[in-house]
């Protein structure tokens, strides 16, 4: 039997020929465009990804120093005090410094400063810390770096309104052609500045045990401002029945109750600055020192708590026209705890 000739039969072998120039090129040309959009992706990532690294790296920088202000605000026992600095000292000439004052575990009172240094070879500013006052130059380290431009440049950095502290200025930087901005404003960098918790309130003192060693009853009390002094604000009320009483003048008394057996009633001499309580029957000295625990202090005039700091009023206490004691009132401190709407941060 022949075998079958497999190069004359039916079944052909045919090869591969490649692709043609044509062909070649095109694909050459896809992958390089494919190509050079990958590149440019990867090149936009690595771009995008290092200025998410700057602005991270600013608002770090940044914040560390704004968490230690508004950690020395919201401590602050006082209301703060915004002072311009002298004039001619470096990189603070023309800039501003904020007093706060805080109250350590001893319960002393102690001064944080805040100020801002000019960096003269970018413009910006630096936020550095202190623990002396406003009137000497902080040396040292500072918290940031030269970030902080002001936002109006007619306004000081830190604003004082009612008891906020408004921040005038931003975060703003510029690297690699690109400028980096972080604002600042009232929303979000303003910390409420709060009044003291305490029992003391307007009360001049709460001590009960004045007169312990005095024997009669009288008829009379005077509490009077003897030294420091000042006509136009102090003044002294009395807290009657939960209500604070600004009492008559001593022409024109005010009678804080009149009954068939006994009245007692109060007036204040704003030219003395003594505030008389005159009893028709006699009052034994711890009723006495019960009335002396409900004496306010109250500006008579709006004023500023801070204009406060350091003014010192002297009480002395008579029993019939007989000094029995004096006391130091730190009008200050008073301040800061009493809600009289005359006093203002």
């Amino acid at each position: 039997m022949p075998r079958p000739n497999h190069l004359n039969g039916s079944h052909k072998v045919t090869g591969f020929d490649g692709f043609s120039l044509i062909e070649l090129m095109t694909y050459i040309a896809i992958a390089s465009v494919v190509g050079t959009i990958a590149w440019q992706a990867v090149l936009w990532i690595q771009e995008r990804e290092a200025h998410i690294e700057t602005q991270q790296q600013i608002t770090d920088n940044a914040n560390y120093g704004l968490n230690d202000l508004n950690h020395g605000i919201a401590r602050a026992i006082f209301p703060p005090r915004i002072i311009a600095a002298p004039v001619g000292e470096g990189p603070f000439e023309n800039t501003h410094c904020l007093e706060i004052t805080k109250r350590n575990v001893t319960g002393s009172n102690v001064i944080t400063t805040y100020w801002f240094g000019l960096d003269s070879s970018t413009q910006r500013y630096r936020l550095y810390k202190s623990t002396t006052g406003c009137n000497v130059i902080p040396s040292g380290a500072s918290l940031t770096d030269a970030l902080f431009v002001k936002k109006d440049n007619s306004r000081p950095f830190f604003i004082l309104s009612h008891d906020l502290i408004q921040f005038n200025f931003k975060a703003y930087s510029h690297k690699a052609g690109f400028n980096y901005e972080i604002p600042y404003n009232q929303a979000n960098a303003t910390q409420h500045f709060m009044k003291l918790n305490g029992s003391l309130g307007c009360k001049i003192t709460t001590a009960t045990t004045w007169f312990n060693e005095v024997m009669l009853s009288t008829h009379t009390l005077d509490v009077q401002i003897t030294e420091h002094f000042n006509a136009d604000l102090d003044q002294l009320k009395y807290r009657f029945n939960g209500v604070s009483i600004l009492c008559g003048v001593p022409t024109a008394p005010t009678i804080l109750y009149d009954t068939p057996v006994s009245r007692l009633s109060c007036a204040f001499d704003t030219i003395s600055g003594t505030l008389n309580f005159t009893s028709t029957v006699p009052i034994s000295p711890s009723d006495w020192a019960q009335m002396v625990a409900n004496i306010e202090y109250a500006p008579a005039t709006e004023t500023s708590s801070a204009s406060l700091k350091g003014a010192r009023r002297t009480l002395n206490f008579s029993l019939a026209n007989v000094s029995q004691g004096s006391m130091t009132l730190d009008l200050y401190s008073l301040a800061r705890s009493c809600a009289d709407e005359n006093f203002t941060p």
